[in-house]
């Protein structure tokens, strides 16, 4: 297994193909430092807050649609319902260097909102790869088929990954990502 993610560290055109049967964890990236993929805890989500704080008034427009504030970080953290964001991050050194929340959308049955954050310089695709296919399952496992995401608010390589994962559409200003065998693979087994 360790040797197809060095082939995806070396070439990402691997990327897509090997996102659907890939069971990662930890690997190694192509600086020297180890990722670790994962879905945070409820103990572990005391890393949101200095993650955003910590993000450039550029990465945090994209994330929250905006420049917001320290004290909104704070109080966005704070009020985050924990018990139905499922929230995923890339570890390096001990430190987030990207997130990808999941927020069900309550008035349409099987949908959720995808956010992603991300402070990463290099090996975006291969992050961005990885993280997203960890929703892709989580949201299956919970019973979402569908995942929506504001266009304004997509990074050009999350929106690469999410069209060659499954089908999307774009309506209204939102990417509609249909999560297809990602969601009946693990339906119901959260």
């Amino acid at each position: 297994m360790k040797h197809i993610f060095r082939k995806l560290c070396v070439n990402r055109r691997f990327i897509g193909k090997q996102m659907k049967t890939s069971t990662a964890h930890e690997f190694c990236a192509t600086g020297s430092s180890i990722l670790e993929f994962k879905s945070l805890s409820l103990n572990e989500l005391n890393i949101l807050e200095p993650f955003f704080r910590n993000l450039t008034f550029d990465q945090r427009r994209a994330r929250f649609g905006g420049g917001v504030s320290d004290h909104s970080v704070l109080h966005y953290c704070r009020c985050l319902d924990t018990n139905e964001t499922a929230v995923f991050a890339c570890i390096s050194q001990d430190q987030p260097v990207a997130i990808v929340e999941l927020h069900p959308i309550p008035s349409q049955a099987g949908c959720a909102e995808l956010v992603v954050a991300s402070s990463a310089a290099d090996d975006r695709l291969l992050i961005y790869g990885h993280l997203l296919q960890l929703v892709a399952f989580a949201a299956g496992r919970r019973g979402y088929h569908t995942l929506v995401c504001a266009l304004e608010l997509l990074d050009n390589d999350v929106l690469t990954l999410l069209r060659g994962m499954a089908r999307a559409e774009i309506r209204a200003g939102s990417l509609l990502f249909e999560l297809g065998e990602y969601a009946n693979l693990y339906a119901g087994q959260d």
